[in-house]
């Protein structure tokens, strides 16, 4: 089993892909709506609290798709969701593993083996592979993904 799938089915019950969104700053309105195919058995959204501003001006939204396997083309599934935050608003949008995120720590070359997928305005890159989530180049995507969003 690779490690990606050790992580998304961590507790033996179901699958959970956990998405994370970066958006310009919103009025106290709900959190943005996403849809996309495969639709997950369950869609549960969080306002991520950036209390120390580093993110100023954004706002950050969790998305947990929870599936009771993993989706038979795990690549469009990911593809199709992030493309779907991109066409929200999202000015950018990654995949990561449960309790990678830290406002202090986005994209950031220490928690780049946590990611595994992420879109912006240049597209979708993706990271399924363990071997490529460890390499340089993916800290060089996430990297330059984060300094073209400028946070």
């Amino acid at each position: 089993m690779t490690r990606l799938i050790e992580a998304i089915s961590w507790n033996g019950l179901d699958v959970e892909l956990i998405l994370f969104g970066i958006w310009p700053a919103r009025r106290p309105e709900a959190n943005p709506h996403l849809a996309a195919q495969p639709v997950p058995n369950s869609l549960r959204t969080y306002a991520m609290e950036d209390l120390d501003d580093h993110l100023p001006s954004r706002d950050c939204f969790e998305y947990d798709l929870v599936f009771e396997a993993v989706p038979d083309d795990l690549e469009s599934t990911v593809t199709a969701w992030l493309q779907a935050a991109i066409a929200a608003g999202a000015e950018i949008a990654w995949f990561a593993f449960e309790g990678s995120f830290h406002f202090e720590h986005v994209l950031t070359p220490d928690v780049a083996s946590h990611v595994y997928a992420i879109a912006d305005s240049t597209g979708v890159h993706l990271g399924l592979d363990d071997d490529m989530r460890n390499s340089t180049n993916w800290v060089l995507e996430l990297t330059a993904t984060r300094e073209r969003t400028a946070f």
